[in-house]
């Protein structure tokens, strides 16, 4: 079984003898999604945008974060999503991977999930919403499925 490679870069609690494994959330559309807190540098309401021209279309422009140029993603055109409804409060959440930072634009921001590191699966071929490469895997949850964002290929030509 495939472990996220964000969660590998701290000492994630145990439980149990389970090491647990923790995600921050937000919907984009009708789909939770999840971060590994490891890679969420902080989440903010939405800041002026400096348009890029010529930018792919899910780069919406660039943003200052207390004096550094951030890229600003369209998460749900990244992803391939229906973006025909607008986001009716939108949030940005600040990544960090190694030597980048960007930001997601999404939908409702949700709680840090812990999920117990037995319980994370591969996302299986009949995910269709989303092009799988982008998911490291997922959660079964009671109120649905918890599709955990694999940042690094998010983030890979997007910028």
């Amino acid at each position: 079984m495939r472990t996220p490679q964000a969660i590998t870069a701290g000492e994630p609690p145990v439980r149990g003898g389970n090491r647990i494994l923790q995600f921050a959330t937000f919907r984009l559309n009708d789909e939770i999604f999840g971060i590994s807190i490891l890679q969420v540098q902080e989440i903010q309401l939405p800041q002026p945008v400096t348009p890029v021209p010529r930018a792919p279309g899910h780069i919406l422009g660039l943003i200052s974060l207390r004096g550094q140029i951030v890229t600003l993603i369209d998460l749900r055109r990244r992803l391939r999503m229906d973006t025909q409804q607008p986001i009716p409060r939108p949030y940005h959440v600040v990544v960090k991977t190694a030597g980048t930072v960007a930001c997601f634009q999404v939908g409702e921001i949700g709680d840090v999930i812990d999920v117990p590191e037995a319980e994370f699966r591969l996302a299986p071929d009949s995910v269709r919403a989303v092009d799988k490469r982008f998911l490291e895997g997922v959660y079964l949850m009671k109120k649905g499925v918890l599709s955990i964002l694999q940042v690094d290929e998010v983030l890979s030509g997007a910028q």
